[in-house]
C-alpha cells in the first residue's frame, strides 16, 4: 500500500507529464503547421493525422522528394486512411527515419508513438525546419521593403 507521501509524488509526476506532453504535442503541431504551410492545417497531432495527408505532405518538404505510389489525396473512409498511413510510413523507412510507429498506433490516437514520431522527425530534419524557417523570414523582409 503506498503512503500519502508516494501517493502525492505519484500524482505530482503524472501532472508533470501530462504538461509535458502537451508542450510537446504543441510545439510538434506548430512545427508541423509551419513546414506544411498550414495545408493541410492541423489542430491536435493526435486526431488529425489520420487521413495521412500532413504527414505524407511534411516528409515531401522534408525530403524534397515526392511520394513514388500514388496515395488517396481525398481519403473517404478508414481503408484509404490506413493506405494512405502504410505508404507513408514506407517512404519515411526508404528515407532512413528510424520508424517505430504502426499505422494502428495513428488510428488508436497512440500520444507516446506520435510523440516519439515526432521527435524522431525533428531531430533528423531539424536544419530542413531551420531553413524554411530562413526562407520565410528573408521573403518576408523582401516584401517589407
Amino acid at each position: 500500500m503506498l503512503s500519502e507521501h508516494q501517493r502525492l509524488r505519484k500524482s505530482a509526476s503524472i501532472k508533470i507529464q501530462k504538461v509535458v506532453q502537451e508542450q510537446h504535442s504543441k510545439a510538434y503541431k506548430d512545427w508541423l503547421n509551419f513546414i506544411n504551410q498550414d495545408e493541410p492545417h492541423i489542430d491536435n497531432i493526435f486526431t488529425d493525422l489520420r487521413s495521412g495527408l500532413a504527414l505524407i505532405r511534411l516528409m515531401e518538404k522534408l525530403t524534397g522528394k515526392t511520394l513514388d505510389k500514388k496515395y488517396d489525396k481525398n481519403p473517404k473512409d478508414v481503408i484509404h486512411e490506413r493506405d494512405n498511413i502504410e505508404l507513408l510510413l514506407g517512404f519515411m523507412k526508404r528515407n532512413k527515419v528510424d520508424v517505430r510507429i504502426v499505422a494502428q498506433d495513428i488510428f488508436d490516437q497512440n500520444k507516446k508513438q506520435i510523440l516519439q514520431l515526432f521527435n524522431t522527425l525533428v531531430r533528423k530534419y531539424h536544419y530542413k525546419g531551420l531553413f524554411f524557417l530562413f526562407i520565410k523570414t528573408f521573403k518576408q523582409r523582401i516584401n517589407n521593403n
